[in-house]
């Protein structure tokens, strides 16, 4: 501002001060990344993404050769300014295409917010729009946020060669200030999804789900666990997908649309839209040799409680219960808010 006063002022020789900021992003959600986004269509800022071969003479991209063989990702994060969805991803974008329109999720959701009579607060929960039934024995896994974090859930079967199909992914997605009513989507969400379902396993990653278990086990007769996901189960997931041993629901648009999100708007951007929320977190969550954590600045909700359910209907000892058949359940859409 001062450089620009005294030019206005006539004394065009001051110098113009400059701020100049150089890296090589770790990943799409780099803070480099974000001020280059900033740029675009700036008149003050500009933001350049160049490869390391087009700004250092003495460097080619033959010279590279090898850097790229060992590990093209890496290679092409660090000398060819592309970055990777996130650091240390634990799936490949060849794992997890999918081939749109052939397998939909099978549940819509609405979501409702409360207001306390007594206390005055808002909480929020959601209610079945749409559910298609199904006779076949299911697991149902939950992974639970409260506050920051979505309340989300997984629907899978074994199909006829015994490999894991996940029908349905959902998250009831908190928005901030107003916490999740845990109550309601149990009774919302949750039963209406064991019957219409026929789920014969409850399953739960995380400690605050151990009411909900406990109501579904009393209530509906059906077997239930609190189970933490430990790195084998994670990794035992991924042996499935990438050996294509795993049905998974399809996503509306490509993945590279599903990327193309509004990154300032994230998680609110894919309101109405789980399965691209869920295919987003499979292609960013990260693998720290030991465990596996959201990407940066996102969340992995729906992810762990689909490694939930994969790891729950591969275990022996529930054999007998995806075999079970039961009676079609009417669930009335939207009556139960």
């Amino acid at each position: 501002p001062a450089a620009q006063d005294l030019w206005e002022r006539g004394h065009t020789e001051v110098p113009t001060g400059y701020s100049l900021n150089v890296s090589s992003p770790s990943s799409v959600r780099d803070k480099i990344m974000e001020l280059v986004r900033q740029a675009q269509g700036s008149k003050k800022i500009l933001g350049l993404i160049r490869p390391t071969w087009e700004m250092n003479p003495k460097v080619t991209r033959k010279h590279l050769d090898e850097e790229f063989r060992i590990d093209p990702i890496m290679a092409m994060r660090d000398y060819g300014a592309q970055p990777p969805l996130t650091s240390n991803a634990f799936l490949t974008k060849g794992m997890v295409t999918p081939s749109v329109g052939d397998k939909p999720n099978f549940i819509k959701l609405v979501h409702k917010n409360k207001v306390s009579k007594k206390t005055g607060d808002t909480s929020r929960y959601a209610v079945i729009d749409k559910i298609k039934h199904s006779q076949k024995g299911s697991c149902l896994a939950l992974d639970a946020g409260y506050v920051n974090n979505s309340f989300a859930f997984a629907v899978g079967t074994l199909d006829g060669h015994r490999e894991p199909r996940i029908d349905i992914v959902g998250e009831i997605m908190p928005v901030p200030g107003i916490r999740l009513n845990f109550s309601r989507i149990y009774s919302n969400v949750i039963v209406p999804i064991i019957k219409a379902r026929n789920v014969q396993l409850l399953c739960a990653d995380r400690w605050n789900s151990l009411k909900i278990l406990s109501d579904a086990e009393e209530e509906l007769d059906i077997q239930t666990r609190q189970y933490s996901l430990k790195y084998s189960d994670m990794r035992l997931f991924k042996d499935y997908l990438e050996n294509n041993q795993i049905t998974l629901p399809n996503p509306k648009r490509t993945l590279d649309d599903i990327l193309e999100y509004t990154h300032s708007e994230y998680p609110g951007c894919f309101n109405g839209d789980p399965i691209g929320h869920f295919y987003l977190q499979l292609l960013t969550v990260q693998d720290t040799g030991s465990s596996v954590i959201k990407g940066d600045q996102l969340t992995d909700d729906m992810v762990r409680a689909t490694m939930l359910c994969t790891r729950m209907l591969l275990e022996d000892d529930y054999e007998e219960l995806w075999a079970k058949t039961g009676a079609a359940v009417v669930v009335p859409q939207r009556s139960l808010g």
